[in-house]
């Protein structure tokens, strides 16, 4: 390959300023992440709600979303909770790392996870949040059906059609549905062990699981 001096120094003055752009762009796309990371924040600040959709006049959207992450700090613990399934739940990575074996499992142990175990958060199961939903009979048992927990979004739009609530509320009520859905699969799984079934006390089962996880909230800003 034969390249003049002047070729090489085109080439170089042409890097160094692409490397000066990307790094005025990032720190421009960092000023307006923290924007939109402290807007959201503020947003949801007294909410229920998880996400906040942020859309400009062309339909241009930017999405805040609050997430937890789940680390397994006494596997013992679990163990004792979980007994025999222990092993179908939780897996041993060889430089002894704990993780869930799936995210699934993960979201469900995290949202049983509370951050003030003696005040716990209401604990819903699904048949008591449709009985509280305030709908009609009719809209209550097309929501059984339409609501599946995997799609904030879709599940809050589905409120909003089927069970006439407003834009607010029906973002609620898909967050307290989603809520009601992992307590419910996480009484599934215990009854399945058995050993949690034994503590009649929510607050009980709750000190348990927070001494064996440790949950840390997340943010991000999806473009």
């Amino acid at each position: 390959m034969t390249v003049t001096a002047q070729e090489i120094s085109s080439k170089i003055a042409q890097i160094k300023d692409i490397v000066r752009q990307k790094e005025e762009l990032n720190a421009k796309y960092k000023e307006l992440e923290a924007f939109f990371l402290r807007l959201g924040s503020d947003k949801l600040q007294n909410s229920k709600r998880k996400t906040q959709i942020f859309e400009d006049d062309y339909g241009r959207t930017v999405a805040y979303t609050e997430a937890k992450s789940v680390k397994i700090i006494s596997p013992a613990v679990l163990h004792q909770l979980l007994g025999d399934a222990y092993d179908d739940f939780v897996k041993e990575e060889n430089e002894t790392k704990y993780t869930f074996k799936n995210k699934e499992l993960e979201r469900v142990f995290g949202g049983v996870y509370s951050a003030v175990p003696d005040v716990p958060a209401n604990r819903l199961t699904l048949d008591e949040f449709f009985e509280q939903l305030p709908c009609d009979a009719v809209a209550k048992q097309a929501l059984r059906k339409k609501l599946k927990g995997a799609s904030f979004a879709t599940d809050t739009k589905n409120l909003i059609s089927i069970g006439g609530f407003d834009e607010d509320d029906a973002a609620d009520y898909a967050y307290l549905f989603a809520e009601s859905l992992i307590w419910d699969r996480f009484m599934t799984v215990a009854k399945i062990v058995g050993n949690v079934t034994e503590m009649s006390d929510t607050k009980d089962i709750i000190r348990a699981i927070n001494s064996a996880i440790a949950v840390s909230d997340t943010t991000k800003i999806t473009v």
